[in-house]
């Protein structure tokens, strides 16, 4: 069985905004920041999940930030209003800007396991009319970073995909809160067993062999 398929360049070692060998927070950065853009005491979002299942990770994420002022008002986990308020989405009948979401927790995979197929339809700047991105960063390095992915040879993949996530998250708008580790089981009587692109078992040409 073949082993998944990662995108190139991915690096678990990664950690852009250290939060302290501890894990628990640096509050004097945090607050020298909030003073610096204006929120000393800090401020009220509204945020929302795309997945009632994320209510847990939510409710930890907005502990955290009630630490330093922060307060997360919870828009309600439901999909159709989430995606309706996202603040990407300005067609007609769309809520006022006041009454979108400022913070959502989403999930996102590739189509191709490739660094432009996973980040231009969220990070690249024409995807925001192309595809309704969630986060519209309209951001030059980003998008020069992505364009070049596609012209690297081989040799050259994981750097342009360490550059691609260098320069999305120097822009902290979108950033990794979890990483999920998945265990695959199957009988010893399954043949023609591989996994997909997709990182998934191949389900369409499973067959049955042996007792």
């Amino acid at each position: 069985m073949a082993g998944q398929v990662v995108l190139p360049g991915a690096d678990p070692q990664a950690n852009r905004y250290s939060v302290g060998a501890s894990w628990t927070g640096d509050l004097t950065k945090a607050r020298s920041e909030l003073a610096a853009c204006g929120h000393r005491d800090g401020f009220t979002i509204r945020a929302d999940m795309d997945n009632p299942n994320q209510f847990p990770a939510m409710e930890l994420v907005r502990t955290a930030l009630g630490r330093v002022g922060i307060k997360l008002s919870l828009a309600g986990s439901c999909q159709d209003s989430y995606y309706c308020a996202s603040p990407c989405f300005t067609f007609p009948g769309a809520p006022p800007a006041e009454e979108r979401i400022a913070l959502v927790m989403c999930t996102w995979t590739y189509d191709f396991p490739t660094t432009n197929a996973f980040w231009y339809p969220i990070a690249h700047t024409p995807a925001g009319s192309e595809t309704g991105t969630l986060s519209p960063l309209q951001n030059a390095a980003v998008d020069a970073a992505i364009d070049r992915s596609l012209t690297v040879p081989p040799d050259q993949w994981a750097a342009a995909g360490q550059a691609v996530d260098r320069a999305v998250m120097d822009t902290a708008t979108l950033l990794p809160y979890l990483f999920v580790k998945a265990t695959y089981y199957r009988s010893a009587r399954l043949a023609n067993v591989y996994v997909s692109r997709y990182g998934g078992y191949d389900l369409v040409n499973l067959g049955v062999g042996g007792e």
